[in-house]
């Protein structure tokens, strides 16, 4: 019986990966091989464990802090090992190989020429709503190539992973991407499967959210989850004025009776400051914001992914509200939040604003609602 894998490198793979299979009437002699972080393999651990699915993971590991750049290197030499071996020897075992995204795909650039027909490119929707690619899976304006890519850096990364890759520029990020050339050839393949979009909606909102269980979902109590970006982190605020922000964010759920959950991003740590913020429930950072959303959610951030699910009660974006030291950053963040929603999305001004979201969110018609800047999808 041939043998099918399924390459996951990334969260927002995961519904469709579990829609796909779902499709499946036989699941024997199935693989997922994730190339993700290590909160992605305890996810795909949760949802595979009943499916009698094998996962293969290559990981590096996003939790641990290495001081010691020694020890970082030995990890890497793993890593680099164990995918030589799954791109060269395990590839052989394998009938053919289902992946999603032809950006940081490593694995795929690194395969043999010769085994290249082995290879089937099934878009991802997601990548298609967003404009990054088209329905056929090429590259749009949205997604452009790096003409000005260091030529020693994309030296090192064809030496590394193969001669498919290059760079190209998703609004300010530059990520290495499978070139034209070898994208051109997977398509033509013509080995998709065929699905109806809508089902594939449906699945996401209706079925993938509920294959693992929550104690926060579907309580009937009325919640605030604030999704962390941890720009504190990564030097991107002033300290004092973002811990302030959430500290008042936290007295105002406080003062409408709303329970607030915090939600650090998969691979991440809350900053130490939380921990003075009492009545503050944590959530797990490897299980994705569906598993915790519903109608009786407020959800809050800045630009997260989570913003673009249209399963919550309200949407709200701290967008003007948190203090960026860089202001050309702002409009940058605004984009990416505006290329992300899928329902309506306030961005207060002043945490008076908040204030009115959470009294009035029963009242969408209300004055306060209509005095409080927001913005609608794009499509």
């Amino acid at each position: 019986m041939s043998k099918t894998a399924y390459l996951v490198q990334s969260y927002e793979e995961v519904p469709f990966l579990m829609f796909l299979l779902s499709l499946k009437k036989n699941k024997k002699n199935i693989l997922v091989v994730n190339y993700g972080n290590s909160d992605l393999k305890t996810h795909l651990l949760n949802l595979l464990e009943n499916e009698n699915i094998r996962l293969l993971n290559n990981t590096l590991d996003n939790r641990r802090k290495f001081n010691n750049i020694f020890m970082y290197l030995i990890m890497f030499i793993i890593f680099m090992l164990k995918h030589y071996w799954i791109s060269i020897f395990f590839f052989r075992k394998i009938d053919r190989l289902y992946f999603f995204q032809p950006f940081l795909s490593f694995l795929i650039s690194s395969i043999q020429d010769a085994q290249h027909e082995k290879i089937c490119y099934q878009p991802l929707p997601g990548l298609i709503k967003r404009k990054l690619i088209n329905h056929n899976g090429e590259y749009t304006q949205n997604s452009s190539k790096n003409i000005k890519e260091n030529k020693l850096r994309r030296l090192f990364i064809r030496i590394i992973f193969g001669r498919h890759l290059h760079q190209r520029i998703i609004g300010l990020t530059k990520v290495a991407a499978l070139n034209d050339e070898l994208l051109d050839k997977l398509i033509k393949n013509s080995n998709k499967i065929t699905f109806s979009i809508n089902d594939y909606e449906k699945y996401k909102t209706s079925i993938y959210t509920t294959l693992l269980n929550s104690s926060i979902k579907n309580s009937g109590q009325m919640k605030v989850i604030y999704f962390e970006q941890h720009y504190l982190e990564r030097n991107l605020v002033d300290k004092e004025k973002y811990t302030g922000l959430i500290k008042d964010i936290s007295k105002l759920c406080d003062l409408k009776n709303l329970e607030l959950h915090i939600k650090p991003h998969p691979g991440k740590s809350l900053p130490s400051f939380y921990n003075s913020i009492a009545k503050l429930n944590v959530l797990e950072a490897e299980t994705p914001a569906e598993f915790y959303i519903d109608k009786n959610t407020i959800c809050i951030s800045t630009s997260s992914g989570a913003l673009g699910s249209n399963l919550c009660k309200l949407n709200l974006s701290l967008i003007f509200l948190v203090p960026f030291l860089d202001k050309s950053f702002r409009q940058n963040v605004f984009q990416a939040l505006s290329n992300k929603i899928a329902m309506k999305t306030y961005t207060p001004k002043k945490i008076i604003d908040i204030d009115a979201l959470f009294s009035s969110i029963d009242e969408p018609n209300s004055e306060p609602m209509k005095n409080i800047n927001y913005i609608e999808p794009l499509n």
